[in-house]
């Protein structure tokens, strides 16, 4: 049996051996479109006494197997070569006897899939951070709307926005963000 350290030492393949693990946490289903179709995965973070790794659960039938700190066996998987565990139609999940981990294996795996919020940080310094990475601002919110390029794309995902945010400084920050922030305007939000 495979232990997480060993998988992720080795190379992104299919595995027909097994591994036993933690499952530490979930995320929500996301929704996304491949080729006109829509389909569903969600993120699950593992953990065993050797590691912990972050795996995108394609199969959502397999849902009530996916508890958060149920211990199972997985067979059939996918290692991707960013070293995440793809788990597909093909991959069997079985529950099994409980295997008792130290909780900062567990903390480290749901970190993995929900990252603890970043502290603020003035408007002048998100400006200047990377495409694509977790930040947090405070400021009061100046507008809220939905771009045009992106509504064909997500039609029925309405809590999707571009907000602006500007600080005390009069700087302002206009960002891509998920949630109903339509409530929000003129407020102040952290």
């Amino acid at each position: 049996m495979l232990s997480i350290t060993t998988l992720k030492s080795s190379q992104g393949k299919p595995y027909q051996t097994t591994l036993k693990c933690v499952i530490a946490t979930r995320s929500d289903p996301i929704n996304y479109q491949k080729d006109g179709t829509k389909k569903s995965m969600m993120y699950v973070g593992l953990c065993d006494h050797s590691g912990h790794i972050k795996a995108i659960l394609y199969d959502l039938a397999k849902l009530d197997k996916i508890t958060n700190l149920t211990t199972v066996i997985i067979k059939n998987f996918i290692l991707r070569l960013d070293h995440t565990l793809a788990l597909t139609t093909q991959t069997k999940i079985f529950k099994t006897a409980p295997l008792e981990l130290p909780d900062h294996i567990i903390t480290e795996a749901t970190n993995s899939v929900h990252p603890p919020t970043p502290p603020p940080q003035p408007i002048k310094t998100v400006k200047t951070s990377p495409i694509k990475t977790t930040t947090s601002v405070k400021g009061s919110v100046k507008q809220v709307h939905l771009p045009h390029f992106l509504l064909p794309r997500i039609i029925g995902f309405d809590e999707n926005r571009n907000l602006s945010i500007c600080d005390s400084m009069s700087m302002c920050v206009s960002m891509y963000v998920c949630g109903c922030f339509h409530k929000y305007g003129g407020q102040h939000v952290a």
